[in-house]
């Protein structure tokens, strides 16, 4: 079922009043549950029982490790492996087929179109990371969960099962335990995320989907202004997009009385890569880091094991988001680049003591931020791309002077939206930034009570548009690919 859907703009009111008006507070769990899986089976039923499967191993392998005393480093193997291999079967192996049968195909004893008629599962790259944390986190001395229903409620949560944000167990469960009462001020927030996300997908996102979907497909006719417009309409079209599905998961549980993480914070402002990583996709980068990176070793083996588990970190993390080669050397891009600023940093630091001009810092400031969105901009095209070829072709239009196959061109109307976004974006998030940082002063409490007044009017404002642009049938998130 799509956020943008008119399912669902069914689905949760209804699942909204049952929950608030009828069912008492002990069964609300037991009720979300319950909706959680028609969520999901809306669908593709028989992918139900994926989830359901893996809910029950997990469930009892986080028993079994919590009552163990010997072997439970092995437990947690068979565990852990249980859960890749699920996830490898669906999502990799056509690649590891298609990979080898490259391999094979000069010997001219395979056929490269025998490859597996598998369907991703909705959410299962999400969910897989949520079981993993859980028995990682019960190995490492955190409490089981023993109540099953609870248990299967957290990765089945119906806001954040398809796309994230990853949730954390501990956090989740506990506010399962705590019954949560319904609260106006959570509520209206709530609903504030959903309107604001259905803005970002249907406003902006599913209208730089077609600039962005007509440059790539046909690259090696584009102009240089071209290749530009189309990287820049995927960078905005996946940040609105993917925001947009958070906003709206975000929201939609704030609206039962949950409350889960935030997952992007202004990302493009962000000053350099490691900051970037800090603001986009939060949760992920966070269960990289803590299941990945630091188990690998992190910082504590010296400078050069510290950026080769970085850069492994992010050639995995690219493979998760996408089972094609072209994903790890996306991870590998991010990766090295961030190894690279770990390098670097000891050499700036004392430049940036010795110019202590706030002139000099403040220009030195703008040139992070610039550079930093242009570096995650070109590393884009390998995500969107369909292949390493098609990326290729990409980066020598973006240079001024590549010749043209010619015959086709974006239309002007197309260029002014990118370059509306990109100028709109950056112009809103730089005044939010502001008006956070002046919050206390007395003028903006001053203000404060015209504010509350023009809220409302603002929140109705984009309802309006989302209503009026959203008629058309649904468009996919692109992140339900991963």
């Amino acid at each position: 079922m799509l956020f943008n859907s008119g399912a669902y703009l069914v689905f949760l009111p209804s699942v909204l009043l049952v929950y608030w008006l009828v069912v008492p507070a002990r069964l609300r769990p037991a009720f979300l549950l319950f909706a959680s899986y028609i969520f999901y089976a809306y669908w593709r039923r028989q992918y139900l029982l994926l989830i359901l499967l893996m809910t029950v191993w997990n469930y009892f392998a986080g028993l079994w490790l919590a009552r163990v005393r010997t072997g439970r480093r092995w437990w947690l193997a068979l565990t852990v492996a249980g859960n890749l291999a699920t996830l490898g079967v669906f999502k990799y192996a056509n690649l590891a087929l298609s990979t080898l049968y490259e391999i094979f195909a000069p010997f001219g004893s395979v056929q490269q179109d025998r490859l597996l008629n598998i369907i991703l599962p909705l959410g299962i790259s999400f969910f897989t990371f949520e079981f993993i944390h859980y028995v990682v986190d019960v190995y490492r001395g955190h409490p089981p969960v023993k109540n099953p229903l609870v248990f299967a409620l957290f990765p089945a949560f119906f806001p954040t099962q398809i796309a994230g944000p990853i949730k954390r167990y501990q956090d989740f469960t506990a506010q399962v335990y705590a019954r949560p009462r319904f609260n106006m001020t959570l509520f209206r927030d709530g609903l504030e995320l959903v309107i604001l996300g259905l803005f970002k997908k249907v406003a902006i996102a599913d209208h730089l989907s077609g600039t962005a979907d007509l440059a790539f497909s046909h690259a090696s006719g584009l102009s240089a202004v071209d290749a530009w417009a189309g990287m820049l309409a995927f960078t905005f079209q996946l940040y609105f997009d993917f925001s947009g599905y958070t906003d709206i998961g975000r929201g939609s549980a704030q609206m039962l009385g949950f409350r889960v993480p935030e997952n992007f914070r202004m990302p493009y402002l962000a000053p350099n890569l490691q900051e970037f990583w800090r603001r986009w996709h939060i949760t992920l980068s966070n269960w990289l880091r803590d299941y990945l990176y630091i188990p690998l070793g992190g910082n504590r083996q010296g400078g050069f094991r510290t950026q080769l588990n970085m850069f492994i970190t992010m050639v995995l993390g690219g493979l998760w988001h996408g089972a094609a080669w072209h994903f790890a050397v996306w991870g590998a891009y991010h990766g090295g680049g961030l190894a690279g600023l770990r390098s670097w940093r000891p050499v700036v630091k004392p430049l940036g003591r010795a110019l202590r001009s706030p002139l000099v810092l403040r220009v030195l400031a703008v040139t992070g931020v610039l550079a930093t969105f242009l570096t995650v901009a070109l590393g884009w095209v390998l995500f969107r791309a369909a292949d390493l070829g098609g990326a290729l072709t990409i980066y020598r239009h973006l240079l001024p002077g590549t010749p043209s196959a010619g015959g086709f061109e974006l239309s002007a109307g197309m260029r002014r939206g990118v370059i509306g976004v990109t100028a709109g974006t950056f112009a809103v998030e730089l005044a939010v930034t502001w008006l956070r940082s002046v919050h206390a002063h007395p003028l903006a409490q001053t203000l404060s009570p015209l504010r509350e007044w023009a809220r409302p009017i603002a929140w109705a404002a984009l309802a309006s548009i989302v209503l009026l642009l959203g008629g058309g049938a649904a468009q996919r998130f692109l992140y339900f690919q991963f």
